[in-house]
């Protein structure tokens, strides 16, 4: 059951990162244009690299939870930091260009 909790956090957060692409896409008009594109294009691509890897992590430790291997590390989280590290960016460079 713990695994499938798991799956669903990381759902919720792609949910979220879409959530904020539209609103970042849509809803403001502080910012140019082609800045508020790329903000959302690249929440966008992070939602959908989510999903996927939060995809892959579950079948990954469905196996080896009924196979013989233990849980091992995987480099989402590095990679996950990494994202939003560069998320942060697009935040700093949209607050520096606003009027």
């Amino acid at each position: 059951m713990a695994n499938e909790r798991t799956l669903l956090a990381w759902l919720r957060t792609a949910l979220a990162l879409l959530a904020a692409s539209f609103a970042v896409v849509k809803l403001t008009d502080i910012t140019p244009q082609a800045l508020r594109l790329a903000l959302g294009l690249y929440l966008n691509a992070l939602a959908t690299a989510v999903v996927i890897a939060s995809f892959v992590q579950w079948r990954t430790r469905q196996r080896r939870i009924s196979g013989p291997e233990p849980p091992g590390r995987r480099p989402g989280a590095p990679l996950l930091t990494l994202a939003m590290l560069v998320l942060a960016g697009f935040v700093v460079a949209v607050t520096a260009l606003a009027p």
